[in-house]
């Protein structure tokens, strides 16, 4: 078995070794060069906007209109969505605006 040697100067600097902690975590770096990380593991810190995988197709994250109101999609499969009370005496409803044609 070969003993290895490294220098107080080899540790935690560039092409150097890097150790963990004494809690087992790497130190504090620059981590501007890490890749293939899965988001799942962020505990702290921001995520810039550009990142973040929007849109209105499926499994995207919708993001509000500049009025604060949710793009038009279709809303087909919405379900539990309460609307707003109507006096049957208003005028303006119907309950078969069709009259029964059709």
């Amino acid at each position: 078995m070969a003993i290895i040697s490294i220098s107080d100067s080899q540790i935690n600097s560039a092409d150097g070794v890097l150790v963990a902690d004494a809690s087992s975590k790497i130190p504090a770096k620059d981590g501007s060069q890490i890749t293939v990380l899965n988001a799942t593991n962020v505990a702290s810190g921001t995520i810039a906007t550009a990142r973040l995988d929007t849109g209105t197709t499926a499994n995207k994250i919708v993001v509000l209109d500049g009025s604060g109101n949710l793009p038009v999609v279709d809303g087909s499969q919405l379900t539990g969505v309460v609307s707003a009370t109507v006096s049957a005496s208003d005028p303006t409803v119907s309950t078969n605006p069709s009259a029964g044609l059709g």
